[in-house]
């Protein structure tokens, strides 16, 4: 059990920012789960909901998700749908590591009230209806943050212990977030180069679920230099046709989200020649309910 936390009393929120501190460290190190920060912040407010996530520029998956107070089905259909159309998502993507943005203070809920995103999702929590939370990180393809939702009537009660602690916990998590990237890079190229090592003469691209090229053998570089089926724009890889470049991005999200292939295979015609394309999982996402908060993306081949 967690001490009584008194929101009135500076000494009190530090000491238990130190503890949240403390999980924060573990957690990072992998000694402990980051399930262990939300349901530690959960029974610090009472009430209340918490959540850390990590999603994709593009909105098009979840990378990790950690909660406490969430119902199994409304998390489901946050996976399906709503992370995608959170409101807040805009300034968790613009702002610098360390925002802490407070809604009734910054944006209140009330203004969300119409949106579908309320109505449809947030809603179900009955009473909910302030929330806070902390930016932890980004890189080029996807954001992490951390927040909360508890009842309106507790703002004025919560909302400054809430940014006290949540301030403290920056460095440590910064620490964390930079050694995840790290290792998460160091993975993707270690498995990108195995797999493209057995390809010849075949041509072989590394991507990531949105196309974004990590590595290619030499008959993909040349297939790029001279106008062959496969054409590398601005770090994505494109495709001559339409609808073999739709079959690739269907084909790879669905890997991603660990879903059966519709289709093994996609057969399309280019410069007087028929062309396989197929695609397979190089390095898999350890899901949503891994360790690290920057885990390796998942990458295709």
């Amino acid at each position: 059990m967690v001490a009584p936390l008194n929101y009135q009393d500076e000494n009190s929120v530090d000491m238990a920012a130190a503890e949240v501190r403390e999980i924060v460290e573990r957690a990072g190190a992998g000694l402990c789960a980051w399930d262990d920060l939300t349901i530690h912040m959960r029974e610090l407010f009472p009430d209340s909901f918490w959540w850390i996530i990590n999603q994709s520029r593009r909105r098009t998956q979840v990378n990790f998700f950690s909660h406490s107070g969430l119902p199994e089905k409304m998390v489901d259909e946050y996976f399906d749908h709503y992370f995608a159309i959170n409101p807040w998502n805009p300034s968790w993507e613009t702002r610098l590591p360390g925002h802490i943005a407070v809604s009734e203070r910054d944006d209140p809920i009330r203004l969300q009230a119409r949106t579908e995103y309320y109505g449809g999702w947030l809603s179900q929590l009955g009473g909910v209806d302030a929330a806070a939370g902390m930016k932890l990180g980004s890189t080029q393809d996807d954001v992490c943050f951390m927040g909360m939702h508890y009842p309106l009537g507790k703002d004025r009660l919560y909302a400054p212990s809430v940014a006290r602690i949540l301030d403290g916990m920056l460095g440590i998590f910064n620490r964390a977030v930079d050694m995840n990237a790290r290792l998460a890079a160091m993975g993707e190229k270690t498995a990108s180069a195995s797999a493209l090592v057995n390809r010849a003469p075949d041509l072989g691209v590394v991507v990531t679920n949105e196309l974004k090229l990590i590595e290619a053998n030499d008959e993909a570089l040349r297939s790029f230099a001279h106008a062959g089926p496969l054409q590398e724009i601005a770090g994505i890889v494109r495709l001559r046709t339409h609808q073999a470049e739709t079959w690739l991005r269907k084909a790879t999200l669905q890997l991603a989200r660990r879903q059966p292939l519709t289709e093994d295979r996609h057969f399309f015609f280019y410069k007087d020649r028929t062309w396989i394309m197929t695609v397979t999982s190089v390095l898999d996402n350890p899901g949503v309910g891994g360790s690290a908060l920057f885990p390796a993306r998942p990458l295709f081949l």
